[in-house]
C-alpha cells in the first residue's frame, strides 16, 4: 500500500537501502565503530490492538479471541542482526 504518510519508504527495485547505523566490533583487538548494518532482516508481521482486557494472569479462551480484539494492522519488523549480535552481549 502506497499513501503520503509512507512516500518516504516506497522507491523502485534496485535503489540502494538506507541501512540503520549502530556500534558493530567485527574485531576483538579494535574498538568498536559505528557503522551501517551489514545483514539486515526485515519482516512483514501481524499486528493486534486488544481492546476488552482481562484479569492479570487470567488467560483468554480462543473461543473469546474476538471479543478482545478491537483492530488488527500490518507491522514491518526489521532487525540489524549483525549489530545486534554484538549489543546483545552480556557485560
Amino acid at each position: 500500500i502506497g499513501y503520503h504518510g509512507r512516500a518516504s519508504s516506497i522507491v523502485i527495485s534496485g535503489t540502494d537501502i538506507k541501512r540503520p547505523k549502530g556500534q558493530n566490533r567485527s574485531d576483538a583487538e579494535k574498538p568498536p565503530v559505528f557503522i551501517p548494518a551489514k545483514n539486515l532482516d526485515y519482516e512483514m508481521e501481524l499486528g493486534f490492538f486488544v481492546g476488552k482486557g482481562n484479569e492479570l494472569g487470567e488467560p483468554i479462551n480462543i473461543s473469546e479471541a474476538g471479543e478482545h480484539i478491537f483492530g488488527v494492522c500490518l507491522v514491518n519488523d526489521w532487525s540489524a542482526r549483525d549489530i545486534q549480535a554484538w549489543e546483545y552481549q552480556p557485560l
